[in-house]
């Protein structure tokens, strides 16, 4: 039997972020509820990215999580970061994506986080 593969749609950034040319910035969600966001992004302006904490994108109602999704994403090799989805049951906030760098200098960040939906 095949099924046919989820529809990626593309993953509406922040503000000053754009997309990596040459990589995959979507989302998509099968028919057994796993989601799958993929996304590689630059600052516009093509400064690097400082330490800390910012937000990345925001997924649409249907592909939250039930509970907070935290995943290793990559920026740089020795100092890996940490990207989290925050839950349904977080209000206004649910479904942002935010982004935790442990060091300055990272010009691109990218990530693939895996979960399901309820």
């Amino acid at each position: 039997m095949n099924k046919t593969p989820p529809k990626e749609l593309s993953l509406l950034l922040c503000e000053e972020l754009v997309p990596h040319p040459r990589a995959k910035v979507c989302y998509s969600k099968s028919d057994n509820s796993l989601v799958i966001v993929h996304f590689s992004v630059a600052r516009e302006d093509g400064e690097a990215f400082s330490r800390g904490v910012f937000p990345i994108a925001k997924l649409p109602y249907g592909f939250i999580p039930s509970e907070r999704i935290l995943g290793v994403v990559g920026h740089n090799i020795l100092t890996p970061s940490l990207a989290l989805i925050k839950s349904a049951s977080e209000g206004a906030n649910a479904g942002d994506i935010m982004v935790y760098l442990a060091s300055d200098n990272a010009r691109l960040v990218e990530g693939t986080l895996v979960f399901y939906t309820l």
